[in-house]
């Protein structure tokens, strides 16, 4: 009678822990953002992008605006979401590459194709 009342105790137990479990509240999903990114291209050394690296997560939409720093021609690439705008060459001048979502998960590079491999930065893009 004794070993019964404790299974029973112990399955109830288990059993409410379950269902506390179950009806407990979980994270809300995120909601995909509209994010604007500020980024400068110069050579500063060498020709780069600044930032270098970027993070988004998926299905998030990037504006990104590019100020050039010198008169200079520089393109931004981002192969994977079909991303190729050509930045203004005069110093100063803000170039406004079409808004994209990205909607893969992994890391991609962003580059000019004018100054490879050094005008070269990374996206990488989170669940």
């Amino acid at each position: 009678m004794a070993v019964s009342l404790v299974a029973a105790i112990v399955v109830a137990a288990i059993v409410a822990a379950g269902i506390s479990y179950a009806l407990a509240p979980r994270p809300a999903a995120r909601t995909p953002q509209t994010v604007d990114v500020y980024m400068i291209a110069g050579d500063f050394g060498a020709d780069t992008f600044l930032p270098g690296t970027l993070t988004a997560y998926k299905g998030d939409t990037l504006r990104i605006h590019i100020t050039n720093t010198e008169n200079e021609t520089h393109d931004f690439m981002i192969d994977e979401f079909g991303v190729d705008t050509e930045i203004q060459d005069v110093a100063g001048s803000v170039t406004n590459v079409p808004a994209f979502v990205v909607d893969k998960v992994g890391t991609f590079a962003y580059r000019c194709m004018y100054h490879q491999p050094e005008m070269t930065g990374w996206l990488t893009v989170i669940e």
